[in-house]
C-alpha cells in the first residue's frame, strides 16, 4: 500500500491512500505500477496519471523533464513536462513559484489548482500488513 501525505499549512495536512504500489526493476525502467485510490482528503488523485510512465533521472531521462522539473519521478514522454503530480521537485524557498517545485494538482477543495505543498511524505507498507497480526 502507498499513503502520500502532503502538508497544506504548517498544522494541516491531506493524504491519498492507494490499494497497490509497486515499482518495476531496472528493466523495467523503474516503472511506476499502482491501484487506485481508496482513501483521501485530496480531491483529486494527482498520482495515478503517472500510471505506467518510467522513472526520470538526471542520467536516464527520456524527455528530458528532470532538469525542467527540479528531481527525479515518472514523467510521460510529452515535451512540455506537464505533470499531475512531483513530489521530488525543487522546495519552494520565499514564495518563489517555478515549474521546478514540488508539485499536487489539488491539495484540497480549498486549495487553488497547482497549489504547492509545504511538505511530502511518501509511506509504504505491506497491503496485507493488518492481517498479520
Amino acid at each position: 500500500m502507498l499513503r502520500v501525505d502532503l502538508g497544506v499549512t504548517t498544522r494541516q495536512t491531506v493524504h491519498a491512500e492507494y490499494e497497490w504500489f509497486g515499482i518495476g526493476n531496472g528493466t523495467a525502467d523503474y516503472r511506476l505500477y499502482i491501484g487506485n485510490m481508496t482513501n483521501a482528503t485530496v480531491s483529486y488523485d494527482s498520482l495515478n496519471p503517472h500510471k505506467d510512465f518510467i522513472f526520470g533521472t538526471w542520467d536516464r531521462d527520456a524527455a528530458n523533464c528532470t532538469l525542467k522539473r527540479g528531481g527525479g519521478w515518472w514523467y510521460g514522454s510529452s515535451s512540455d513536462c506537464a505533470v499531475s503530480s512531483n513530489l521530488n521537485g525543487i522546495y519552494p524557498h520565499c514564495g518563489n513559484k517555478t515549474l521546478a517545485n514540488i508539485h499536487w494538482d489539488q491539495l484540497d477543495q480549498n486549495s487553488p489548482e497547482g497549489s504547492t505543498p509545504t511538505s511530502t511524505e511518501m509511506k509504504i507498507r505491506p497491503a496485507d500488513f493488518f492481517k498479520t497480526f
